[in-house]
């Protein structure tokens, strides 16, 4: 066995780590598959599944892939969707306590990232499975529902498809997501010897392969196995994982050009489920090279991460060689955004947006109704409870020094954040902000905003750029008449600027007021 196995733990969870054998010598990034049962179909102290897969590896059948064996604390709770009462008193089993959402969430936003930042590892979602056998089988399928942008395979060996309401469960489910790959698996003597629900292990399989072909699940998505004469064993499990694992990884290309090699240095890519789970965000993090303050580091968030993060990195890499020149002090840099190699993706306008009724709407240029709007609310939420914790959790943040920046609609996101919730942020950047998209709504929160601060004044700041070339919908004028009002409360604690920057427009303003940005946060 050339690959290499590591043993690890993670939040009290032991982890069996395998890295396969280019990993030591190349700088590639790898498939992961995220395996139940702290990977006990490949561990090399049970059996030869490594040598296998490397054999295949080298055949060409399969690419090289990382395997990261999860613990269970307690299996019958974790691996199960909901309750169910135990299937026999005669055997001492207990209930099934129906933790799985906890589990898979465990998974996607803990043990995903950490495997993200410490090796070097693939992470989009076509090249990050989900597999298990028996119940480890069922929780899979579970995750291919609720992490649907997350988990691009699935597999399921012997999955424990008779548990009480899940093929009923899956008959009410979507198609996950449109490209998602599935194994599945069956030998014909499983549940033959039961005399519970178990004995109906291979009909309900098949109810579950066929109620997935019916939602469109072709042969190019999904395979389903066969297993003749085989039983509910672990010799059979470990048999078939090797052949799993080759249809979830082998119909992708996982190689990596040499332009897919080239990085900002320093920063890293996550893929966050959103609240209901039903999408996702690439959360973009940039960490200094320099070692951390006693204090942390501190850290600029922003909106639209996939059109401004490479720009706000350098800026900040430039700025802070010599933090005894410029005053700029290494920051970390997170950018919020979405499942696009575009500059913007239309969620932003429902995420960055207020409940604006229709009437106080612009115009479109096209005439026809503009996309749901109203979720920025939401989207501080998903800030605060999903990404901030993840971020805090994965590098040591100085919380008394965090900033929020936004551009255009970002940039109305910052101020209705700034007005309505003051506390997420000591700092705020509102880039050309789109104040005519709900200018009333916008007045209401600054007014109810400026009564909480009289009542209870706090140390909070506030930049406003813009270009001068912005004319168009009173933006130049809005953004200015608003700096005006807000310098009235800096008695109470916050303190205002406003930059009108010549000659620039709506867009070529921005990277010029990144820079001030990075100043601006550290002053």
């Amino acid at each position: 066995m050339q690959g290499m196995v590591l043993n690890q733990t993670l939040d009290q969870r032991e982890l069996l780590i395998y890295l396969p054998p280019t990993y030591k010598t190349s700088e590639c990034r790898y498939p992961v598959a995220y395996v139940h049962d702290r990977g006990d179909v490949f561990d090399p102290e049970g059996h030869d599944t490594l040598l296998q897969l490397e054999s295949m590896f080298q055949r060409g059948e399969l690419p090289e892939v990382i395997l990261v064996g999860i613990a269970p604390m307690e299996r019958n709770d974790e691996y199960t969707p909901w309750f169910a009462p135990k299937l026999s008193e005669a055997r001492g089993y207990g209930d099934f306590g129906g933790q799985g959402e906890a589990y898979l969430q465990f998974i996607v936003e803990v043990c995903k990232p950490n495997m993200d930042q410490e090796f070097r590892t693939d992470r989009r979602r076509e090249a990050t499975g989900l597999i298990g056998k028996s119940l480890g089988g069922l929780i899979s399928m579970y995750g291919a529902c609720l992490y649907p942008n997350v988990f691009g395979s699935i597999g399921s060996i012997s999955g424990s498809y008779w548990y009480e309401g899940f093929v009923e469960f899956m008959v009410e489910q979507p198609i996950h997501h449109p490209a998602q790959r599935i194994y599945m698996d069956v030998g014909t003597l499983e549940g033959g010897n039961k005399d519970t629900i178990q004995k109906y292990m291979v009909p309900r399989t098949r109810t579950l392969h066929a109620i997935l072909r019916a939602k469109g699940y072709g042969e190019d998505r999904l395979q389903f196995v066969i297993d003749e004469g085989a039983d509910h064993a672990r010799l059979s499990f470990v048999k078939r994982f090797p052949s799993a694992l080759k249809w979830m990884f082998g119909g992708h290309d996982h190689s990596l050009s040499s332009e897919e090699k080239v990085s900002i240095p320093r920063t890293t890519r996550w893929t966050i489920p959103s609240q209901d789970g039903q999408s996702a965000y690439q959360i973009f993090v940039y960490v200094p090279h320099e070692p951390p303050p006693s204090s942390g580091y501190p850290v600029i968030y922003h909106v639209d991460g996939n059109s401004v993060f490479g720009t706000m990195v350098e800026a900040m890499r430039l700025q802070s060689r010599r933090p005894e020149a410029t005053g700029i002090e290494p920051a970390v840099i997170v950018g919020i955004g979405y499942e696009t190699e575009e500059p913007f993706h239309p969620s932003r306008f429902y995420d960055l947006s207020l409940p604006t009724p229709a009437e106080e709407l612009p115009k479109s240029r096209d005439g026809k109704p503009w996309p749901e709007l109203g979720g920025a609310a939401v989207f501080q939420q998903f800030i605060e409870q999903k990404v901030k914790p993840l971020v805090e959790g994965n590098y040591p943040i100085d919380t008394r020094k965090q900033t929020l920046f936004g551009h255009s609609f970002g940039g109305l996101f910052v101020l209705h954040t700034l007005f309505t919730r003051s506390d997420m942020f000591t700092a705020y950047v509102a880039g050309s902000p789109s104040i005519h998209w709900a200018k009333r709504l916008l007045l209401e929160a600054e007014q109810q905003f400026a009564i909480a601060l009289a009542q209870h004044p706090r140390q909070v700041k506030l930049l406003i750029g813009i270009g001068e070339q912005e004319t168009g919908h009173n933006m130049l004028d809005n953004a200015k008449e608003l700096a005006e009002r807000l310098s009235a409360l800096r008695e109470d604690g916050l303190q205002v600027a406003c930059n009108a920057f010549e000659g620039e427009d709506h867009t070529s303003v921005l990277p010029i007021l990144i820079s001030r940005a990075i100043r601006f946060a550290k002053a």
